[in-house]
């Protein structure tokens, strides 16, 4: 069986240098889209659920289905013996053949794999929109690196962070001129410009078929063609005008997301270190000293302690409006630990002994996501 494999993967395209074959480990997607191999079966598993998630998140931003066949998945390797991650394709009438061959993921660079399965998918998205079916299909770089980000934790919000202050300080280029490059380099100035650019492409009004369709012709839009996509812009000084309006909205959005969650982090920060005397709450109670839930946790019998959490919880739930998944995810963990702590105090034995635990466990889960979220702006970005 196991030659039989190597003789078909082989005839696939996988490079078997090096690697004896039995040490391989297959992971098929359960809709057969991806084929992921590596000689770790935790990261065949994991780049597996990671290239799901990922098709879904780039199905969501471009605005189209990215097209499968059952016997033409995309072919995901990592190789101990691979330098640098590439994309080999094999372009027909019909979908590419495509397998991206990866170094290892202790030693690899998460952008470039990341630009690899983006490129890989939009290939895909072109070919249904090509005028001729024999002719090949190519992503430029400024449209790739302006979708990749998508696909790193934290990438997002740094790209779009720098590419803001790069236009504040007036060197941000126009969109135009970004996405109708072929090569660009893979510097962090040019991402971030890759990412304005795509963004503002995306959320400026044409129709997603009409732009993929350009590009799956091999000629990326550039000015001339922006022009005629705005019924209201006449030439290139409107059009500049169109941007510059933009990128001024989209800064007020960010100032105003920002400051709204970083209101909501103080607030949150108050609401954790309380004082009973706030509750309005009668009897013999420590009413000015300052406490937080593990203090609770040694008076929990006590009769006030159970109104006073449930007011808690009812000033803490508003912190969740509008505000991201990560920071709600972190208040969900405090909410969940004020309902265990409510069950430890009315319940004996063995209930209350889970009760407890879990309300242990949802406090360590609380200041591990807090923890998560001040690293992720200095840490290299993670695959999903």
């Amino acid at each position: 069986m196991r030659k039989l494999l190597a003789v078909i993967l082989l005839a696939c395209g996988l490079p078997l240098w090096g690697v004896d074959e039995s040490e391989w480990r297959t992971v098929f997607s359960p809709n057969q889209r991806f084929v992921v191999q590596s000689i770790h079966p935790e990261w065949s598993q994991g780049l597996s659920v990671w290239a799901g998630k990922s098709v879904r998140l780039l199905e969501r931003e471009t605005g189209t289905s990215i097209p499968f066949a059952r016997h033409v998945p995309m072919r995901i390797i990592v190789h101990p013996d691979a330098e640098k991650t590439q994309l080999r394709e094999a372009q027909g009438r019909g979908l590419p053949r495509q397998e991206i061959v990866t170094p290892e993921l202790d030693q690899l660079d998460h952008h470039s794999l990341a630009d690899a399965f983006v490129r890989a998918c939009l290939h895909r998205i072109f070919v249904q929109y090509k005028s001729d079916s024999a002719q090949k299909v190519h992503a430029p770089d400024g449209l790739v690196y302006g979708l990749s980000h998508h696909l790193l934790q934290g990438e997002t919000a740094r790209t779009t962070q720098l590419g803001l202050k790069m236009w504040q300080e007036g060197r941000l280029p126009p969109p135009w001129r970004t996405l109708g490059q072929s090569r660009l380099s893979a510097e962090p100035e040019t991402r971030a410009a890759a990412t304005m650019a795509v963004r503002w492409a995306l959320s400026s009004g044409v129709d997603n078929e009409t732009l993929w369709r350009q590009y799956a012709s091999g000629h990326p839009p550039g000015h001339l063609w922006w022009i005629q996509q705005f019924p209201n812009v006449r030439d290139l000084r409107e059009l500049q005008i169109e941007w510059e309006l933009w990128l001024s909205q989209r800064s007020r959005t960010l100032l105003t997301d920002g400051s709204a969650e970083t209101l909501a982090h103080d607030r949150l920060r108050q609401l954790l270190r309380f004082r009973p005397g706030e509750f309005g709450l009668d009897g013999d109670l420590p009413r000015y000293e300052f406490l937080d839930f593990r203090d609770l946790e040694e008076v929990v019998d006590e009769k006030w302690v159970r109104p006073m959490l449930e007011q808690w919880m009812v000033r803490v739930q508003p912190l969740r409006f509008r505000q991201s998944p990560e920071f709600n995810e972190i208040v969900d963990h405090y909410l969940e630990a004020a309902r265990q702590l409510l069950t430890v105090g009315r319940s004996t034995g063995r209930t209350r002994a889970e009760a407890l635990e879990a309300f242990h466990q949802n406090l360590r889960d609380a200041e591990h996501s807090i923890n998560l979220q001040k690293e992720s702006l200095q840490e290299e970005p993670a695959l999903l």
